[in-house]
């Protein structure tokens, strides 16, 4: 996980490599979502992963 938070980028921006290689990370964040992204409709339970956050 450390190596996932060292990351510049949204889960929004995610590849699908990005998404197969940190696929743990990701299903810990979603687990129970708290916000939702206004532009691609992805969900975190941290504004932080979002590009454009709303809270849920």
């Amino acid at each position: 996980m450390k190596d996932f938070y060292k990351l510049k980028k949204t889960i929004c921006e995610f590849t699908k490599s990005d998404l197969d290689k940190y696929e743990k990370d990701i299903r810990k964040l979603v687990k129970d979502p708290k916000f939702i992204c206004k532009k691609c409709l992805r969900v975190s339970s941290k504004n932080d992963f979002l590009c454009k956050p709303s809270k849920i």
